[in-house]
């Protein structure tokens, strides 16, 4: 993401920061009062951010590729222009709209995430952001929880939050139905479609029907992949989902991620794996 902000030209890039988000904090008062996160926190995914002052205002710029966020945010302390205020954007199960403010003592960005489900149920989370300050340590346990997290997917939207086209899969444990990967697009009608692709059928062309090819090049071609880079990432995805040894030892540090450096508790009878 930097990469891409440096090529804009200009000094900007050199501004922004890593910066770390805790996700669904209960006690979100609490949380912001201090200085820094509480010393027992897991920081599910970072994000880059750059502080800014509008005519001594004081404010802060977002890029957040952990929540696909399509659109730089702003955030102002006094809520005023440029401040982004509600982002609505669609998900596969609903819609989604969140909102952002910045903590009274200014070191933490508050995001509130309201989910409205297609049969019209709605919750809310509230996201932590801290700003105060880098993040520190890539190798605690946002960095673990991101690498072993077990839903990988790939998703592009458009500016105003609309879900576009991409994929995703999970790593589940043997037994716990056929591994598949689903892709989703638009199709000339403007609706959104979906089509699950079993690995069995994957792992061998030949068995695709004429619907499931055409499913995978629309995805990718809304993707904005070349026809080179979309096999390249299918066939990535297509061996992880093969390897039986690969998917079992990710779950199993996943398992001692949650439960050992996370707030988790473990499920009953659980044991530490050995790896």
């Amino acid at each position: 993401m930097l990469a891409r902000v440096a090529a804009r030209g200009g000094t900007v890039a050199s501004h922004f920061y890593v910066a770390s988000a805790e996700e669904e904090i209960d006690d979100v008062e609490e949380y912001v009062a201090g200085c820094r996160p509480p010393e027992r926190n897991e920081n599910d995914h970072c994000l880059m951010a750059c502080q800014v002052r509008v005519s001594g205002r004081r404010g802060v710029l977002l890029i957040d590729s952990g929540y696909h966020v399509p659109r730089t945010v702003c955030v102002m302390a006094d809520r005023l222009p440029p401040h982004t205020g509600e982002l609505p954007m669609d998900c596969l199960s609903g819609q989604l709209t969140h909102g952002y403010e910045l903590s009274p003592n200014h070191k933490f960005a508050i995001c509130s995430i309201n989910r409205t489900t297609a049969a019209g149920t709605t919750s809310t989370d509230r996201t932590c952001i801290f700003i105060g300050g880098h993040f520190e340590n890539p190798y605690a346990f946002a960095e673990y929880r991101n690498i072993f997290h077990t839903l990988r997917s790939r998703v592009r939207r458009s500016p105003e939050g609309r879900l576009l086209s991409g994929f995703y899969f999970s790593l589940r444990p043997a037994g716990h139905g056929a591994p598949a990967l689903t892709v989703f697009w638009h199709g000339t009608d403007g609706q959104r479609r979906r089509c699950r692709l079993p690995l069995s059928e994957l792992s061998q062309p030949e068995l695709l029907t004429e619907p499931q090819l055409e499913a995978l090049q629309a995805a990718g071609r809304q993707l904005r992949l070349s026809p080179d880079q979309w096999q390249q990432l299918l066939q990535r995805s297509v061996d992880a989902l093969s390897d039986r040894k690969f998917i079992d030892r990710v779950l199993q540090v996943n398992e001692r991620i949650l439960y050992e450096l996370g707030t988790d508790d473990p499920p009953s009878g659980w044991q530490r794996p050995d790896v």
